[in-house]
């Protein structure tokens, strides 16, 4: 979406829409790289529900390399998650999209296990998805909905601070569990680049969608 004119602070490969409402010569939908990049001031809510596109509404993100099992399953584990919808009223848990197997691609990684000596980090097919979990909770909090279940680890991990992490345990009964408390559907985006593991909650604006 372009206007007649544009600012000479703005770079020309950028298109943007124009609203004169605004008072100030600056863009206020940003569209770069075929994608919505983001937009300013109240005016373009309607020229966005007019074209029907996603709203970031929350977003969250841990450290996580790849390099070690725990990375790659917790990246493997946001791929299963990627482009879930959740209607209005819907809740989400995350085994219903995250099944830890190695036909599913998942390796060897650590998972917190109760032992006679106590608590200790052992080997498992899966091990390293609480990241997975952690990040989508921040992004949820970010968003404003409604967390139905939610556990943490009793021991600290490297990519959350004590009791602000998310635990999943398929074998403890363990889900992490959020409801779409919201008027229109929503959908999640995940995205692993360079050393971090991204979530994004996007509100359809479409209720048709």
């Amino acid at each position: 979406i372009t206007a007649d004119t544009q600012p000479d602070f703005v770079p020309p490969e950028l298109p943007y829409y124009w609203s004169p409402n605004t008072g100030t010569r600056s863009p206020s939908l940003v569209w770069y790289d075929q994608k919505l990049t983001g937009y300013m001031y109240s005016a373009v809510e309607t020229e966005l529900y007019q074209m029907r596109f996603p709203m970031l509404i929350g977003q969250g993100q841990v450290t996580n390399t790849i390099a070690n099992g725990d990375g790659q399953n917790a990246a493997r584990a946001a791929e299963q998650i990627n482009g879930a919808v959740l209607r209005p009223g819907e809740t989400f848990s995350f085994y219903k999209y995250v099944v830890p197997s190695i036909a599913n691609n998942y390796v060897e990684g650590m998972t917190l296990y109760t032992t006679e000596a106590g608590l200790e980090w052992m080997p498992d097919i899966g091990g390293g998805i609480c990241r997975t979990a952690t990040a989508l909770n921040f992004a949820v909090q970010n968003a404003k909905l409604r967390v139905v279940e939610r556990h943490h680890h009793s021991k600290p991990v490297t990519y959350a601070g004590l009791g602000e992490d998310t635990a999943v345990a398929r074998s403890a009964g363990w889900d992490y569990q959020f409801r779409n408390t919201g008027d229109n559907p929503i959908q999640i985006i995940a995205s692993q680049n360079e050393n971090h593991l991204k979530f994004e909650i996007y509100q359809i604006l479409d209720s048709d969608t």
